[in-house]
């Protein structure tokens, strides 16, 4: 790719382009909402939430993402819900029956993710953020202790042929954030 100095977007990894000197007036403190827009962002507190540190495409992402936002001023924190392994294997199911997969939903399962949400809010003071953002349904739960804060799901997954017992047990989580912000090109079904 030439460097012709327009911004590229690439569905692969971009070669690397050329840096540029920029002008002294691109540094220049600027006045006017842009400017107040950017110091609002900066006095924000935010946590991220996930089900791993490890392997997947959240946790590259929150890797990368969370020491970047601290680096321009956005302080963030990343949290991975704690819990029983038979925790994840009841959330894992949960995530397939999403993708489609017909799964059985116990009430001790249900009980369990609630109760390890519970735990982890206890543990983790959630009103001390202004922004939460939770990744994926795993850590949904947690949204039930929320206080005045603003609450955004970003969904990482298609499910548009959720198995239906599924989409029901966590469609009113869902529903509860502020904002859904969906990082699929697929909409959420029955919203």
């Amino acid at each position: 790719m030439k460097d012709d100095g327009k911004t590229h977007f690439c569905a692969e990894p971009c070669p690397a382009v050329s840096a540029r000197k920029l002008p002294a007036a691109h540094w220049a403190p600027r006045n006017g909402p842009p400017a107040q827009k950017s110091a609002a962002a900066c006095s924000i507190k935010v946590l991220h939430v996930n089900s791993t540190r490890q392997s997947g495409g959240v946790a590259e992402i929150l890797s990368s993402l969370t020491p970047l936002l601290n680096d321009v001023g956005i302080e963030t924190e990343w949290l991975v819900i704690d819990g029983a392994p038979e925790l994840f294997t009841f959330t894992k199911d949960i995530h397939n029956a999403l993708h489609g997969e017909a799964i059985g939903l116990s009430r001790a399962g249900k009980r369990l993710h609630r109760e390890i949400a519970e735990a982890n809010a206890a543990e983790r003071r959630l009103d001390d953020y202004d922004l939460v953002i939770v990744h994926d349904p795993q850590p949904l739960p947690l949204i039930e202790f929320r206080r005045q804060q603003t609450w955004i799901w970003c969904c990482h997954i298609d499910l548009s042929a959720s198995f239906t017992p599924a989409w029901n047990y966590r469609r009113p989580a869902m529903l509860a954030a502020s904002d859904i912000r969906s990082c699929t090109a697929v909409g959420l079904p029955g919203c």
